[in-house]
């Protein structure tokens, strides 16, 4: 049997030794050092490696664990927490789960609320007293779910968990060379893709959930719910809001409206800039016609992953406008369906930390394709340290996770700007 708990030490020590790699260049002067580079490059190769036996390993054992179903969900169906639970090492968050269903998690968190006993081994990916305890990958599971319902960019992004400090992804920034050929040409070398490492920004959130004893006395589900909840739903809020806008003068990720875009197309921007398209007025909001331009400039390579992201002005703006003639209104969402409605052929996700449509230089309106154009990086295991002593009857749980972002592919994107040109 695979002993993820040895796998788990070797990617904290070697999260550990990455940190104090890029420590020595930055008391250097920022400059690392080929020896340096490499090592950091090995352990990073190392670290995924292990994240993903790890992975694999807790799936099996949470998936081969009888638990019981969900309300509404029948014996033979797949419940929406085991779908979800793939998401933790995977590419995306899903949101919308069904939350605390491994029973053996929900005890763990309530004991530990309660009476401050440890996570058992079986459930713990290392802890340290000092420094709090880390976060099980079923609870953080959880935290993650609530925290995907509030905000529409954390799941539609792609994401990376359990990554060290020096990670960085990478994108191609250039195509790759071509020519054409008759039988008897001769051949030579094109010219190789150009890469480019993306530097992530980052910090630490932080969030309390105060609980009083008497919630906690309650059954061992209850304390879970409010724990877990409450502290994915700060988490949400948080990370939300930092990746679209960022956190003004604080250590956080960089949000989509925080970067550059130009009026120009595709081959004729820098890389790392996104095109915009002007709403034609300094205080105009986005129209019908301003999307669809935005939809037949985004390169059909990105077409079928993309999804809107809009503020709710915005988004009501749309809905408002109506033909010179009829005056019926030009875009009729089923807002009844239980998908999210549809602009164009493409999903709409309405998002509150987006700017009001009319506020000039605003970028109200987004298209991308999400999992390519921006990316979330989750550093190590969030912690949890229990406090009784600071409020008499009530515990607080206190939660950091640090968590980065930016955006990647500047191509696979469009925004549409309040302005005129």
């Amino acid at each position: 049997m695979i002993d993820t708990q040895q796998m788990r030490d070797r990617m904290l020590a070697l999260n550990e030794e990455g940190g104090q790699i890029l420590a020595a260049a930055e008391a250097a002067g920022n400059s690392l050092s080929s020896q340096q580079r490499q090592r950091l490059d090995a352990i990073h190769d190392e670290f995924n490696t292990l994240e993903q036996q790890v992975a694999a390993a807790d799936r099996s054992r949470i998936l081969a664990t009888p638990q019981p179903l969900p309300p509404g969900v029948r014996d033979g169906q797949v419940p929406p927490s085991r779908r979800a639970s793939a998401g933790h090492s995977g590419s995306a968050i899903l949101a919308g789960g069904a939350i605390g269903q491994d029973q053996r998690a929900v005890k763990a968190l309530a004991d530990f609320a309660r009476r401050g006993i440890p996570f058992q081994s079986s459930m713990s990916i290392g802890s340290d007293p000092d420094g709090g305890y880390l976060v099980p990958v079923e609870i953080d599971r959880d935290m993650q779910t609530v925290a995907a319902g509030f905000s529409p960019l954390l799941p539609l992004a792609k994401n990376y968990f359990g990554v060290t400090d020096g990670f960085r992804p990478v994108v191609v920034s250039t195509l790759p060379g071509s020519t054409w050929k008759a039988e008897g040409d001769t051949r030579s070398v094109t010219a190789s893709p150009g890469l480019t490492q993306i530097v992530p920004q980052r910090g630490g959130v932080a969030a309390v959930v105060q609980a009083s004893q008497w919630v906690l006395q309650d059954s061992d589900p209850v304390a879970y719910d409010v724990i877990v909840r409450g502290l994915g739903m700060q988490n949400g809020a948080a990370i939300g809001a930092a990746i679209i806008s960022g956190a003004a003068g604080q250590p956080a990720p960089k949000g989509l409206t925080a970067q550059t875009t130009a009026a120009t197309a595709d081959g004729s921007r820098a890389f790392g800039t996104v095109e915009h398209i002007a709403t034609g007025g300094a205080t105009t909001a986005p129209s019908l016609d301003n999307c669809l331009t935005a939809l037949s400039r985004l390169h059909p390579f990105y077409q079928a992953g993309a999804a809107w992201l809009m503020s709710p002005s915005a988004w009501a703006a749309l809905q408002g406008q109506k033909s010179s003639g009829g005056g019926d209104f030009m875009w009729q969402p089923d807002l009844n369906a239980k998908e999210p409605p549809r602009l164009f052929g493409k999903p709409v996700h309405i998002d509150p930390n987006l700017p009001a449509a009319t506020t000039a230089g605003a970028l109200s309106v987004w298209l991308g394709d999400w999992q390519r154009a921006y990316a979330v990086c989750h550093y190590g295991s969030p912690i949890l340290i229990r406090d009784d002593v600071t409020v008499k009857g009530q515990v607080l749980i206190y939660s950091e996770r640090r968590v980065g972002g930016n955006l990647v592919d500047s191509a696979a994107c469009k925004a549409i700007k309040t302005a005129t040109s």
